[in-house]
């Protein structure tokens, strides 16, 4: 696997790993940049691991490109950390697809405690092109994530898939998405579950709008919130605009507690409220780790998700 480190912004060349990046993959760096160009019909056999790492800055910026020409296909990671000292991570994510091009994107936020981190990302998508997004937040006090996607082309497909867990006081987790339909034969869906205890609050604002010469396009949005404490407080928002008459399009948002008679049915064949609390939790992200292609990556993201479930 390709590793890229970026310590305090700069590429460092003894923590990265470039030795099986391929020489025909357009890879450059700057201070705060990264560029990352796919050729045409090519498909990289193995993921790409970035790691972003804040040790003494107050305030990081970073803007990652990632261009796929036709008929080629990346795998990337993308992660986040930092030590406790107060800070602030801004993140510029621009994609470009090209015709029949495949991205799977997936997004590891676990920033230190007193961070905040803001991120901005940009999809512009041709023709039967396929992005395949996964968002994992479990740090920060405050994360803010604005993610817009065009479907410019028939037979573009957008996928984005996120699981967030709050568990401090006062730690803000706010997603915004934004979906366009442009042509016809397009598909998306958004699957998001915020996990939220103590005082935390998050937001969630799904919005799917479909053009009027955007007919036959499939849009499903879903936003769920489990709240472990009484103070936790979710807000939802899908929303459609629709200006298509052939179309299939559904949302739905559910904000609720743990079901009583599960964890009593748990705690009655010998597991402590705790032990049951977690079991119950994980079931409930389950179908959002299940999204994710490669069973490496969703297994080193659900064993992070198990370690910060520990602290319960």
């Amino acid at each position: 696997m390709t590793r890229l480190v970026f310590i305090d912004n700069i590429f460092s060349e003894t923590d990265s790993d470039i030795r099986d990046l391929p020489s025909n993959i357009v890879f450059s760096h700057e201070p705060s940049s990264l560029r990352l160009e796919i050729p045409r019909n090519y498909a990289l056999a193995t993921p790409i691991d970035c790691l972003y790492i804040q040790k003494n800055l107050t305030t990081m910026q970073h803007s990652i490109e990632i261009i796929l020409q036709e008929n080629s296909e990346l795998m990337i990671t993308d992660e986040h950390q930092g030590n406790t000292n107060p800070y602030t991570a801004s993140l510029q994510l621009n994609i470009i697809a090209k015709k029949n091009a495949k991205l799977h994107y997936h997004k590891i936020q676990n920033e230190a405690e007193n961070a905040e981190h803001y991120a901005t990302t940009t999809i512009q998508q041709a023709q039967d092109s396929l992005v395949n997004m996964h968002l994992f937040s479990c740090g920060a006090a405050s994360a803010k994530m604005i993610t817009t996607a065009k479907l410019l082309e028939k037979g573009a497909k957008c996928f984005l898939h996120g699981i967030y867990w709050l568990n401090a006081d006062k730690q803000l987790q706010d997603h915004q998405l934004h979906i366009d339909h442009l042509a016809p034969y397009s598909e998306s869906g958004m699957l998001f579950k915020g996990i939220l205890n103590k005082k935390s609050r998050a937001t969630f604002h799904g919005k799917v709008h479909v053009q009027q010469n955007a007919q036959h396009i499939q849009a499903k949005q879903a936003n769920h919130h489990l709240l472990l404490s009484p103070q936790a407080e979710a807000d939802s928002k899908p929303e459609l605009e629709i200006y298509a008459d052939d179309v299939k399009c559904t949302h739905g948002a559910t904000t609720g507690q743990l079901d009583e008679e599960a964890l009593f049915y748990l705690c009655s064949r010998g597991l402590d409220k705790q032990t049951a609390t977690t079991l119950l939790t994980q079931a409930f992200a389950t179908d959002v780790f299940n999204a994710i292609q490669n069973k490496h990556i969703a297994s080193r993201m659900q064993s992070l998700f198990a370690e910060k479930m520990a602290v319960l």
